[in-house]
C-alpha cells in the first residue's frame, strides 16, 4: 500500500503528542522521586536532631542526679534514652592524682552518645568554661559531673558525661594533740564499669553507686595535682581526707 505524503504528515502529528506525554510523565516521576528523597532526607535529619536533643536532656538528668546522690552508697536511678539515630560508647581514661609526691591513679570512663548531625561545642551542665579536668575549690559552686558537647578526631559529634574532677570541701579547723589543723575533704567520682546489654532502639541507663570509701588521710599536704596539670596549694597544718564514690552505669535494651 502506498503511503501518501499527506498521510505521513498526519502520522507525525499523531506521534508527537504521544512522545510529549511520555516525556512529561517521565519528568513528573523524576521530580516526584527527587522531592520524596529530599523530604525523606530532611525528615531523617530532623528526627536525628530531635534524638540528639533528647539525649542531651537524658545526660543532664544523669549529671543532676549524680550531683545529689553520688556519695550515697547503694543509691540508683534509671533514665530511658532512645538510640534510634545515635549510639552509646564508653571512653576509657585514667584519673591521676598526686598528693605530696604520692600517686593515686584510678581507671574511669566517660559515657558518650554519638549523633549523625552537626552541633556546637558547649558545656550543658557544669562549669561555664570548657575545661573538664580541674579542681573545684571550696569557694566555687560547680558540680563534679560535667555534660558537654564536642566532636572527636574523626569529626563525629557527641554529648558526653564526664566526672574527671575533684571537689574540695573546707571542713573548718580541728585540734589533734593540742595542734590545730585545717581539715579538707577531696571528693572523687570514679565510673568503674560501663556495660551494654540487649538491643533495640530504646535503652535504659541505670546508674548505681556501688561503693563509697575513704581512700586515705594525708597530713600537712602542700600541693595536689590532677593529671599533671591542675593543682592547688594548701596552707600549712592541714589534713586532707580522700573520699571516692564508685559508680556503675548499665545500659540495657528495653
Amino acid at each position: 500500500m502506498k503511503i501518501t505524503k499527506r498521510c505521513r504528515k498526519r502520522c507525525r502529528r499523531a506521534v508527537a503528542p504521544a512522545i510529549s506525554t511520555v516525556i512529561l510523565v517521565g519528568a513528573t516521576i523524576a521530580i516526584a522521586i527527587a522531592a520524596y528523597q529530599y523530604v525523606a532526607s530532611s525528615l531523617a535529619i530532623s528526627q536525628a536532631r530531635a534524638n540528639f536533643e533528647d539525649a542531651k536532656e537524658a545526660f543532664k538528668e544523669m549529671a543532676r542526679w549524680l550531683n545529689t546522690f553520688a556519695f550515697t552508697k547503694g543509691a540508683s536511678q534509671s533514665i530511658p534514652i532512645s538510640l534510634a539515630y545515635g549510639s552509646l560508647k564508653k571512653v576509657d581514661s585514667t584519673l591521676y592524682v598526686r598528693i605530696n609526691g604520692v600517686s593515686l591513679s584510678k581507671g574511669t570512663h566517660e559515657l558518650r552518645f554519638y549523633t549523625s548531625v552537626r552541633d556546637n561545642q558547649e558545656v550543658l551542665y557544669g562549669p561555664s568554661n570548657f575545661k573538664i579536668t580541674h579542681f573545684i575549690k571550696p569557694n566555687e559552686t560547680s558540680p563534679i559531673p560535667v555534660v558537654y558537647v564536642d566532636k572527636d578526631a574523626d569529626g563525629k559529634w557527641f554529648v558526653a558525661l564526664n566526672m574527671s574532677r575533684a571537689l574540695l570541701i573546707d571542713q573548718g579547723t580541728i585540734s589533734i594533740d593540742a595542734t590545730t589543723y585545717r581539715k579538707y575533704s577531696m571528693l572523687l567520682i570514679i565510673v568503674e564499669n560501663v556495660t551494654f546489654t540487649g538491643s533495640g532502639n530504646t535503652f535504659n541507663l541505670k546508674i548505681l553507686v556501688r561503693d563509697v570509701e575513704y581512700s586515705g588521710t594525708f597530713l600537712n599536704v602542700s600541693k595536689v595535682t590532677i593529671n599533671g596539670e591542675d593543682y592547688i596549694n594548701f596552707e600549712p597544718s592541714n589534713i586532707l581526707v580522700i573520699v571516692i564514690s564508685y559508680v556503675d552505669i548499665i545500659a540495657s535494651g528495653m
